[in-house]
């Protein structure tokens, strides 16, 4: 039952047309890595798609709806994983560099965030 997640992504026609993958700081000293967009681009945010991340991450993996209902679902990890979650999502739905936004302030060379 080593189901992997593959899909072809496809670009929005309307609504945004950037993955915007952020890291915040939350109680303290707790990083958040959020992922929105993800559904403007045909990714559904399933369980296996969840199942998949938290593994490869060992993390714990989430979907909350944001603040503007319109903008769908976003995808959480606890932790500093930017730049491993864009990895993983170019491997894992072909999509390509330029649709990705990153907002990591505050990351260093130390983090696992940029690894």
């Amino acid at each position: 039952n080593n189901k992997q997640t593959t899909a072809k992504y496809k670009v929005p026609a309307k609504g945004s047309r950037i993955i915007l993958i952020k890291l915040t700081k939350v109680r303290g000293n707790k990083n958040l890595t959020t992922v929105h967009n993800l559904e403007n681009f045909g990714i559904v945010l399933s369980n296996d798609l969840k199942r998949d991340l938290a593994k490869k991450f060992s993390v714990s993996v989430s979907y909350v709806t944001g603040a503007d209902q319109k903008a769908g679902q976003i995808l959480q990890l606890q932790g500093k994983y930017v730049t491993q979650v864009q990895a993983f999502l170019m491997d894992s739905f072909g999509i390509h560099q330029k649709y990705f936004k990153i907002d990591a302030k505050g990351v260093t060379k130390k983090d696992k965030a940029v690894n």
